[in-house]
């Protein structure tokens, strides 16, 4: 059985602790929860009238194929309560997405915002796991390595 490394980034601004308590008991009872990056509490992006978030990362090893695996953060989310509307970037209860899977960035947001690339840097950085990184103009790219880091968002 083919086991496969991937990095999820989590987000929550409605009762975020709570929910980010159960979604780590959720993927440590049902998958293999290797980390857990520090969590920060950052602004919202696109809609801005709505409370501040909490970001951060896990690490989880899953013998699932890609497909799968995003299919079961979504029942997870569903699970506590995720409400899908119209808004992309409106308040939610849990919001799990695949950054990362076995050595390449999946999710663009990673290049973009803060919350989504610090939390995982740190998984990346922790666990010395060799992903390739874009650089800005795309066209070439980096192994990413603990010589590299961010800064925590304002």
């Amino acid at each position: 059985m083919s086991m496969h490394k991937a990095i999820v980034g989590v987000g929550s601004n409605i009762d975020p602790w709570t929910h980010i308590e159960k979604a780590e008991q959720i993927l440590a009872s049902e998958t293999d929860l290797r980390g857990i990056a520090n969590y920060a509490v950052t602004r919202p992006v696109g809609v801005t009238d709505q409370a501040d978030f909490v970001n951060g990362a896990y690490y989880v090893v899953t013998p699932l194929e890609r497909e799968a695996f995003v299919a079961f953060l979504k029942d997870v989310e569903n699970r506590l309560g995720r409400v899908r509307g119209p808004e992309k970037f409106g308040p939610r209860t849990m919001d799990l997405d695949l950054v990362a899977w076995d050595g390449d960035i999946l999710d663009r947001d990673f290049y973009r915002y803060d919350h989504v690339r610090v939390p995982v840097s740190e998984l990346i950085d922790r666990y010395r796991l060799k992903l390739k990184i874009h650089k800005t103009n795309n066209t070439e790219e980096e192994n990413h390595g603990s010589d590299k880091r961010y800064t925590e968002p304002d």
